[in-house]
């Protein structure tokens, strides 16, 4: 006679409870990580979008021989580029589209994203260098991006060149 020694399949609800408080330990480790994760990808896509439109306005007034103007709307979180009329034979032609700090076609939330600066409306000319004239400001820009308590700055000098962007932890009232 030979003894069979039975063996169960399965797990034991001391393995499984083991095995949930780990999951769950895990889990709230990376949560807050993840989260932070998010809101530098949201703040480097805004800033890449406002530097991507700054060079734009300098390209469009080099290739088009005239004004460019990077317009930018604080309340609203907001910029764009718009060709002067008398480049494009009389009309305003904004190039690019209107753009939000947001990323999306939403308009800024202040929990979300926000957007300020120093200018509101900065030229290029033909050069694509900056320009006052007319209702043009002058071309030493200060641009915060700020996403839930995290900002970025981004500089020009009144030349119109870019300079070095710092990143920062806003301050929270």
């Amino acid at each position: 006679m030979s003894h069979q020694v039975k063996t169960k399949n399965g797990f034991s609800v001391l393995e499984l409870i083991t095995t949930m408080t780990m999951g769950g330990i895990l889990v709230m480790i990376t949560l807050p990580a993840s989260g932070t994760m998010v809101e530098r990808s949201k703040l480097t896509a805004a800033k890449r979008q406002f530097m991507s439109a700054y060079n734009m306005a300098k390209a469009a007034a080099r290739r088009h021989r005239g004004i460019a103007e990077l317009h930018i709307d604080q309340s609203a979180g907001t910029f764009w580029v718009e060709l002067d009329p008398g480049v494009v034979g009389g009309t305003r032609d904004t190039v690019g589209g209107i753009r939000h700090v947001t990323g999306s076609g939403r308009q800024a939330r202040s929990h979300d994203a926000s957007l300020s600066s120093n200018r509101s409306l900065v030229c290029f000319d033909a050069r694509g260098i900056t320009t006052t004239r007319g209702s043009c400001q002058a071309g030493d820009l200060f641009v915060v991006i700020t996403v839930n308590g995290r900002a970025d700055t981004l500089r020009t000098t009144a030349m119109g060149q870019l300079l070095r962007r710092e990143t920062a932890e806003a301050l929270t009232p």
